[in-house]
């Protein structure tokens, strides 16, 4: 048994997920911070990048790569590296990895669309940035539902939506379509 404090055993893991061949985790030692990789096996652990500040949360895979948040920063993690995709201008409330890219709901309410190193306000079908973005839920090749904010003219509701890339449209019921 590995003793407490042992610097070889991480210990505070917040997050774990498989990418590729692999299995990331996230090490909080509040206030830092670490990304640890892993082949599965007992001793096949190792850090993979340190952060002077955390905590990592927000930890998705896509492909065979590993991505998550701290603060307002994206990061992507490779099996052999990390690397830095861009600062925003909100803290991060959600991410989300569907077939088309990363999806990343902001606490500012709005949504942002990631895909390769293309990065992109979703916008409603008048081209307007959503604003009350949550409940993000990817559906196979469909790309991402979510609740945002609707304008009925009266006043600001909840509906769903649905994305495949940076416009989202409303999802409508079947008599909504055929008036």
């Amino acid at each position: 048994n590995a003793a407490l404090g042992d610097p070889e055993v991480p210990l505070n893991v917040t997050g774990i997920v498989a990418a590729g061949n692999h299995l990331y985790f996230a090490v909080d030692n509040d206030p830092d911070a670490a990304l640890w990789i892993s082949d599965g096996t007992a001793f096949g652990n190792s850090e993979l990048a340190a952060f002077g500040s955390g905590p990592i949360i927000n930890l998705v895979a896509l492909d065979n790569d590993a991505y998550f948040t701290i603060g307002t920063t994206l990061y992507r993690a490779t099996s052999s590296e990390v690397t830095s995709l861009i600062t925003l201008a909100s803290d991060v409330n959600e991410v989300i990895a569907s077939d088309n890219g990363l999806y990343l709901a902001l606490v500012d309410g709005s949504l942002i669309h990631v895909a390769g190193s293309t990065v992109s306000t979703v916008t409603n079908e008048n081209g307007v940035a959503l604003s009350g973005v949550s409940a993000l839920t990817a559906v196979a090749t469909d790309g991402v539902y979510f609740a945002g904010d609707f304008d009925t003219g009266a006043g600001t509701s909840t509906a769903l939506y649905l994305s495949t890339g940076t416009a989202a449209q409303l999802v409508r019921t079947d008599a909504e379509v055929q008036n």
